[in-house]
């Protein structure tokens, strides 16, 4: 990516705050550094300046700031189409594996038939992936424009899968907008899962077949996830859990809590 704040604030009609500084690359406001792009979806000074990223696209104009403010009404839907504009996301496969080449696995990792492993991929030692997985794929993630149609928000993060995980058959992992989704070690995963963008597993925790982790959501280590239970965006499950069959979980989770039914209830 190589553009400066001036041509983005040109291509989005909006309004340009500050120095016109070159643009690099693109990641999250707490992740950001020099010739970074980031969005805030947030009307507060405190994310803005709190962040080390060189440009930044905000609702709103805040004086006496080190970066560069490219202010638009909706920051999210902004970004989305800077990024299609400026990023070329999408992986290159090879056609007689289904793997990128830009993916990282190591040697004693197992791969079974028509799994297909994206770019910015990681895959650790003794790891099994089973028929049918699809590793990095592009998230789910769209930002509505005025006229009501879905623009792309590229997910550019990639995934981590650590040691002696097992991925069933048929799963999938998406990749994160910004920071990759984490498989811990030791993470044991059934047939038919879906891990949404930018979750974390913690290491040990066994998920069962069907269930779903939403964008953002956190399961902390040691835990059991049991068929066709569905864990909402942003939420944090403790360690030592166990969600129950068909369970859906919309708040947060103690550690070491039971938990089953839709919306779930805490059961010891």
């Amino acid at each position: 990516m190589k553009t400066d704040s001036e041509a983005v604030a040109k291509l989005l009609h909006a309004e340009h705050h500050g120095e016109k500084k070159e643009i690099t690359n693109v990641a999250s406001l707490d992740a950001g550094g020099e010739g970074t792009l980031s969005f805030c979806g947030y009307d507060s000074r405190d994310y803005v300046e709190e962040s080390d990223s060189d440009v930044i696209i905000a609702p709103s104009s805040f004086e006496n700031l080190s970066q560069t403010l490219i202010v638009h009404p909706k920051p999210r839907l902004a970004y989305a189409k800077v990024a299609n504009e400026n990023l070329d996301y999408d992986s290159v496969i090879k056609a007689d594996t289904g793997i990128s080449e830009q993916a990282d696995i190591a040697e004693s990792a197992q791969i079974g038939h028509n799994v297909t492993i994206g770019d910015n991929v990681e895959i650790g030692e003794n790891t099994v992936i089973r028929s049918g997985a699809v590793i990095g794929a592009q998230g789910a993630g769209w930002a509505r424009d005025s006229d009501n149609s879905l623009i792309r928000i590229p997910h550019l993060g990639g995934v981590r899968i650590g040691d002696d995980v097992e991925i069933g058959a048929n799963t999938t992992i998406d990749q994160g907008v910004f920071n990759a989704t984490v498989v811990g070690d030791g993470v044991k995963i059934s047939s038919h899962v879906h891990l949404a963008h930018q979750s974390l597993i913690g290491q040990d925790t066994f998920i069962s077949t069907s269930a779903a982790v939403a964008g953002g959501a956190t399961v902390g280590e040691s835990c059991e996830i049991h068929p066709q239970a569905a864990i909402a965006n942003d939420v944090s499950i403790g360690d030592e859990c166990t969600i129950g069959l068909n369970s859906t979980v919309f708040d947060d989770v103690d550690d070491g809590q039971t938990v089953i039914g839709s919306p779930r209830q805490i059961q010891y």
